[in-house]
């Protein structure tokens, strides 16, 4: 008889523990592919998002640039950064500084460039704050009939404590994180003015890169020292006469985040000015007459932070104001483009301003007619920095002038209170996460090219008249050699006909020119950029102009590389020089475009040899062409924007590198 068949009731342990591994496996890759899928669409969405971004910056760009102010200036400031740098530069104190971008190698160059012009139209202010009522309500707006544009990075300084509308209890204060609190109606800010006028070119050396305990010679850390702050007087109730008046504040680390959190802001400052009246009184600052709509908005009373014009009959000089619009929290000036451009055409003299005033020279040495000069000095009264012996600002050029109106404005990721003074801090902010911002520019073919007469005898007054021609601006990528491609420090040529100037390339950092013959090193970083005075040394323009009796030049009889025989090799851009060791030093870069944008011959002077030759110049026998004009700069023909997006949550960690072009409008600059 057969024995009887049992049913097994169940699994083994064994058989548990493998099913339970494979479980675990198949919900691992399960996990991990999930994971995966999950990046991907967090990638992806963080891409979109920083190309609605790039969108967004290129829209604002290009109809704020349409508009641009033929009665302006255009200034390009670029700043270079290795990515070790405050590593290299370290100082010893407190925590050591690590990459300024974390996910890029400690050789790779970050940029931080500032883009500053005119714009013509209305502008309506944007910041809040509060009334004479002590209420949280807004100040009211008000338009400017046009206004500063300011495209670039932006401070951030979470240290600072918010705008304070009651007087802060005892309480408060010992509560609050350093230690004190603003008193009322006051705002807290950083000491920009004696960061400014620690250097006499009135220079920010507060770049968004900033840490405290990073020093080098050319003055971009803190020094081992802490940022000084003030409290700012920002309401009405105290009186008129007390706004933007300040008092010393505690001392802050002021360390800025890492780049992939950067801001990238686009300041708007709206300028009117509805009085006529000279700005400031003869009591500045305790005279605040010189306020837009008679003290109904906050406004700054000049966008230089020192302003040269006349104050009286007997007083003129630079006025070293409070840089409020630094702090981030005004965008209205009490001046005009009237203003403008009196303070760049014109200087007056320091006791006599009413008698004696001359031409304000583009750059130094500037003189070709023998009526430029600088006459100003720092007004009586108005404390010049520690250590200055009272001299102006810089030389006081038109070019130290308008180098003194880039700056990276403050901007916060968040509102410090509830109050709206404070949220008007984070209106400007264009994109909460850009690592990089580069401003290029470049000229078409032709550009300045001149057409004018030249006298055969210019001894007699009503001589015959020969019509000539001054070549323009010349690029033909054929025309280049590989010796020219050493000489203008670059690996390869631009793709298309444009030739892009700026910053230059970088090279790797171990003291190795990659460019020098037999030197087999390749370049890193080589955007293929040059400075227009490295092109124009290269490929001086032709410093005779060309007989055209019938008004024409071809275009077979021009040279392939030539700069414009007209624009002096010096006067609009130029790289300052480095400092310490290659890699350890912060590079700039300044592209300065002045108002004089379509006069490039001085009129009816005609007394220096030299053939036009700016260089070549000096006083002697009339050669019948009226002088080339120094301060001639014809505005570029196109900017090219380059950045480098994370995504509003950051999500993209080596970011999202977008290039556009915007080009200026040739009926207003021609």
């Amino acid at each position: 008889m057969p024995a009887p068949f049992h049913r097994r009731q169940g699994f083994t342990l064994i058989e548990i523990l493998v099913a339970v591994s494979v479980l675990v496996v198949i919900v691992l890759i399960c996990g991990q592919a999930f994971e995966a899928a999950s990046g991907v669409a967090r990638t992806g969405e963080a891409s979109g998002d920083a190309l609605q971004e790039a969108w967004l910056i290129q829209s604002q760009m290009e109809e704020d640039l349409s508009s641009i102010s033929s009665d302006g200036a255009l200034v390009i400031h670029s700043v270079e950064v290795p990515n070790d740098y405050n590593f290299k530069n370290w100082s010893g104190d407190g925590v050591r500084p690590g990459l300024i971008h974390p996910n890029l190698p400690a050789s790779a160059p970050v940029r931080c460039d500032q883009l500053v012009f005119f714009k013509s139209g209305f502008e309506q202010t944007r910041k809040l704050g509060d009334t004479a009522f002590d209420q949280m309500t807004g100040v009211p707006r008000v338009m400017g009939g046009a206004s500063m544009i300011t495209y670039g990075h932006a401070l951030q300084f979470p240290e600072l404590s918010d705008y304070s509308i009651e007087a802060p209890s005892v309480e408060e204060v010992e509560d609050s994180l350093l230690g004190e609190l603003p008193p009322q109606y006051r705002s807290h800010d950083i000491d920009f003015k004696a960061n400014r006028y620690a250097r006499q070119d009135l220079q920010s050396r507060i770049g968004p890169f900033y840490q405290w305990n990073v020093s080098d010679q050319g003055d971009w850390g803190g020094d081992g020292a802490r940022l000084t702050t003030k409290y700012t007087v920002n309401g009405f109730s105290l009186g008129g006469n007390q706004l933007y008046s300040q008092s010393d504040g505690p001392e802050i680390r002021g360390n800025q985040p890492d780049a992939t959190r950067w801001l990238l802001a686009r300041q708007a400052v709206a300028m009117g000015d509805d009085d006529g009246d000279q700005p400031g009184g003869n009591d500045y600052p305790t005279d605040a007459s010189k306020r837009i709509y008679r003290n109904q908005a906050f406004a700054a009373e000049t966008l230089f932070p020192a302003d040269p014009r006349r104050r009286s009959s007997q007083d003129a000089g630079f006025d070293l104001v409070v840089p409020v619009i630094d702090n981030g929290r005004v965008d209205i000036a009490s001046m005009n483009m009237g203003a403008i451009r009196e303070i760049l055409l014109h200087s007056r003299s320091y006791d006599n301003p009413d008698n004696t005033f001359a031409r304000r020279p583009w750059f130094g040495n500037d003189n070709p007619d023998g009526t430029h000069a600088v006459l100003e000095d720092v007004r009586s009264g108005s404390q010049p920095p520690e250590g200055n012996d009272g001299a102006l600002p810089g030389q006081g050029t038109q070019q130290d002038l308008l180098k003194s109106l880039a700056m990276w404005p403050r901007a916060e990721r968040h509102p410090h209170g509830v109050n709206r003074y404070d949220q008007g801090l984070t209106s400007h902010v264009l994109s909460t996460g850009c690592s990089s911002f580069i401003v290029e520019w470049t000229w078409d073919d032709d550009v300045a090219e001149t057409r004018t007469w030249q006298r055969v005898n210019p001894s007699i007054a009503d001589g015959r008249l020969n019509e000539v021609t001054w070549p323009g601006m010349r690029f033909d990528p054929a025309g280049v050699s590989d010796t020219d491609l050493e000489s203008l420090g670059i690996d390869a040529l631009p793709s298309g006909r444009h030739i892009w100037f700026g910053m230059p390339s970088m090279t790797d950092g171990d003291d190795v020119d990659p460019d020098a013959p037999g030197q087999n090193d390749p370049p890193q970083f080589d955007r293929r950029v040059m400075s227009f005075s490295t092109f124009a040394n290269r490929f001086p323009g032709l410093n005779q102009p060309y007989g055209t009796p019938d008004w024409q030049f071809p275009d077979v009889d021009k040279p392939d590389l030539a700069a414009p025989s007209l624009v002096h090799p010096g006067a609009i851009d130029g790289v300052v020089a480095d400092f310490g060791e290659p890699g350890e030093t912060v590079r700039e870069y300044w592209a300065v475009f002045g108002p004089n944008r379509r006069w490039p011959l001085l009129e009816d002077v005609d007394q220096m040899t030299g053939g036009g030759n700016p260089d070549g110049q000096s006083f002697g026998t009339a050669d019948g062409t009226d002088d080339p004009d120094p301060s001639y700069t014809p505005w570029p023909t196109a900017l090219r924007i380059t950045v480098v997006l994370h995504g509003p949550g950051g999500d993209l960690e080596n970011g999202k590198e977008v290039q556009f072009v915007v080009e200026l409008p040739r009926d207003r600059l021609e």
